[in-house]
Formats: structure tokens, sequence, C-alpha cells
């Protein structure tokens, strides 16, 4: 009984602090799986109000729909927070902010603001949560990726994961859809034409093996770009990346049974290399720290802050600004 009193003034409370639009969203009920934990997958669908735990169908059923705008999927933030571990006490609302509370992680994010803080360390993003007939949306890839899952798009559907990507083709066949992942990257670019010499960069004076470089933002990973690594027998493709302060992610296509090697360039030109294992659906992870890797080669312990550039290599290379770098702070 009093575990039940308890619960129900905490309810209470994060009602009172529910403000305006906001409040709406404090309203809904939905289940939290596996004690706050995704169990393997939730796959939310373009259009419908309805969504899908484990590729068990028929789905659950939400109110509210998951809409695109700005090439980005939005769906509402208790759906969205529940579905993926995050109970109703560990949601927050305080004037325009949103804050999702997991054992690991505190996301929050504020109406119009592109950028989420992920434990206080504040990574940009190319969408801001919105506020639609009086509801709070989120932008589902984000905010799965800063809770620690990987995201796939497969037509329509935004599939949050741990893992291996699930097979989904029996929620394809549920609502219709065809199971082909839909592609539309905005161009191609082939940095072995593009490129500047390694010579040009001012930490590649070490470096053996490199050829053409170039340098993009961050940003120019998430908006659709794909780019085109190695001319030596080569032929490698990088479409995306993720980081936190413990890991990177690049999604990648190439011809070798082990995913490309990424540097982690800092402030004042010191080369960290870091190796992968095989891709798992495109997606390759790496170590911010890598103590042996590090100690073999005498640098200090790596902290994401101060790491300026992140470098994909293939032969040809792209040079990334880091979005979590502090500029020396």
């Amino acid at each position: 009984m009093k575990k039940i009193v308890t619960g129900i003034i905490t309810c209470c409370l994060a009602l009172v602090l529910t403000s305006g639009a906001l409040a709406a969203d404090q309203k809904e009920q939905v289940d939290v799986y596996e004690q706050n934990k995704l169990l393997k997958s939730v796959v939310f669908v373009v259009g419908k109000s309805e969504y899908f735990v484990n590729n068990q169908t028929p789905g659950k059923k939400m109110d509210a729909s998951p809409y695109i705008t700005q090439d980005r999927t939005f769906v509402p933030v208790r759906y969205l927070a529940n579905s993926l571990g995050v109970p109703d006490e560990k949601i927050g609302f305080e004037n325009n902010m949103v804050a999702l509370n997991t054992e690991k992680v505190v996301a929050k994010m504020y109406i119009g603001q592109k950028k989420i803080i992920a434990n206080d360390i504040s990574i940009p993003i190319d969408v801001a949560p919105e506020l639609k007939n009086g509801r709070t949306y989120l932008p589902a890839r984000f905010v799965a990726e800063a809770l620690g899952y990987q995201v796939g798009f497969v037509n329509g559907m935004v599939v949050c994961y741990t893992g291996d990507m699930p097979d989904v083709s029996a929620i394809a066949a549920y609502i219709g859809k065809p199971t082909t992942p839909v592609v539309t990257p905005k161009g191609v670019t082939d940095v072995s034409k593009i490129g500047q010499p390694a010579a040009n960069f001012p930490w590649a004076k070490n470096e053996k093996y490199l050829d053409n470089g170039i340098k993009i933002k961050y940003e120019d990973l998430k908006n659709g770009n794909v780019y085109k690594l190695g001319h030596h027998g080569g032929n490698y493709k990088v479409f995306d990346m993720t980081v936190t302060p413990e890991t990177i992610k690049v999604k990648q296509e190439v011809n070798e049974p082990i995913g490309l090697e990424i540097f982690l360039i800092d402030e004042d030109n010191t080369v960290r290399h870091r190796m992968t294992g095989s891709p798992k659906e495109g997606w390759c992870t790496y170590k911010v720290v890598a103590e042996y890797q590090d100690d073999y080669l005498k640098n200090p312990k790596a902290d994401i802050k101060k790491v300026k550039y992140i470098v994909i290599n293939g032969v040809d290379f792209i040079e990334v600004e880091n979005p979590l770098y502090e500029g020396g702070k």
C-alpha cells in the first residue's frame, strides 16, 4: 500500500509540474517494457496510430500518429519514451524542456531548439522538437540514439533496436508495406576526385598510406550525403555517423570483412587509431577510450571533448568535425 501511495504522489507531482501544451502528453498511458528496458525492437510507422514491440502484431494503439517533416520522423513524446523503456515518472517537463531519464543517460530537448543534451553534453541536430495539435513530438532517431539504441528505416517504418537489425517482414505484411529499404541519398561525393593531398592536413604528417581527403561537418553525414573512399582497389562508402562520449558509430559499405579504421584527432594534432570488427547492418562501433591502442603509441587517455576531428580512413579519407568538441575547455 505504501508503494502505491508513493506512486500516486509521484504521478500527481509530475502532473503539477507539467504546463501548457505539454500537459496533454502526461495523460497518456503506455506500456513500459521489460523493467524499463527495450526487449529487441520497437517499430513506429509514419501515419499509423499503432506501434509494434518485438515484431508482434497487432501492435499497441496510440491516439496520435508519427509524421515526417524536414526529412525526419516525429513521434509523440510519451509513446516514444515509454516504448524505449522510460516510465512516466522518469519523463520530466519544465517550461519548454522535455527530459528523459534512464539508468545511464539523461536526455533533454527543448521545443524549437536544434539540439539534444545527453548527460550534460550538447549535441547539435538538424531539427527541433515540435508542438502539434497540443501534443509534444520528438524526432525519433535522435532520441533513440541518445538513449543508446540503433535506428533503421524501412519504407516508412522507424525501427529502434538493440543488437542486430530485426526482421520486420511480419509488420510490413500486417500494414501492407514492402520491406525493401528506401535509400534516398542527396548525392555521392568521390573524395579521390575532389580531395586535397594528405600533406595538407597538419595531423597527417606522420601517417602513411593516406591519399586524398576532405573536411566536412558532422551535419553533412546526417543529411543524407554519401562519401566514396579508396581508389587503389578499394570501394568504400560512408553514409552516417553518431557520436557519444563512449563510442563512435559509422555506417559504411566496405568490400572487406572488417570495417574502416578511424582516427581521433586532438586539438594538438595527436592522432589515436581506432579499429573495429565486421559491420552489423552496415554499422561499425569504435571505442573512444581504447587503452591498449593508446598505450602502444604512448598516447594519453582520450577525451571526446578534446577530440577536434574524427577521420574515417579508406586510403582516401574524410575529416569530420566532432560535434562534442569543446574547444579545449
